[in-house]
């Protein structure tokens, strides 16, 4: 069952997905509310698009972590949920030093980009990098707007150090805040 109202402007409708619908049938009309539509429209469909870029962001984190898995030997009892999440728990993997020495050179072997906060994302529409941030409290990892100051606190976590700030954002392995 679907529900459609006419939020985007000039016409153009949104289907709100109650079930059924698939990325490729929402995305246009999303995009199309955000570009055309009126404030309506573009209110419902920025947090749409951010939790579909975050959802998307994952899927990649999982298809890697997977692929990685796959390259591993696997244990005859392990179900592919415990190897995913086996996986997805793992920071990622580095160039091992044999494959710079086997002609690699070091310049061509590109990091992965930093990861960006999601909360920016989904509530002031920006696409911004985590880094460590300061406040009264401690450390905690957020994005800032170069232009605006701080943006948005991502980590429910706050670290008496920098330094633990920096590895946890590192690592991966802090939580991330779901409200603002």
């Amino acid at each position: 069952m679907t529900h459609a109202s006419n939020i985007g402007g000039n016409g153009a409708e949104i289907i709100v997905p109650l079930c059924g619908l698939t990325w490729t049938q929402l995305l246009p009309a999303l995009i199309a509310a955000l570009e055309d539509g009126n404030s309506e429209g573009k209110a419902v469909a920025r947090p749409q698009l951010a939790r579909m870029a975050a959802a998307a962001d994952l899927a990649i984190t999982a298809i890697g972590s997977a692929l990685d898995a796959a390259d591993r030997e696997i244990e005859s009892d392990e179900t592919a949920q415990q190897v995913i999440a086996k996986a997805s728990a793992r920071p990622a993997a580095e160039p091992s030093p044999q494959d710079a020495s086997d002609g690699v050179a070091q310049a061509e072997v590109k990091a992965p980009g930093k990861p960006i906060g999601h909360l920016a994302m989904r509530f002031c529409g920006k696409s911004l990098p985590l880094t460590v941030c300061k406040s009264q409290r401690g450390f905690y990892l957020g994005t800032w707007d170069d232009n605006e100051g701080p943006c948005s606190r991502e980590s429910a976590e706050y670290w008496l150090k920098e330094a633990e700030a920096a590895t946890a954002l590192a690592t991966g392995r802090w939580t991330q805040r779901q409200e603002p």
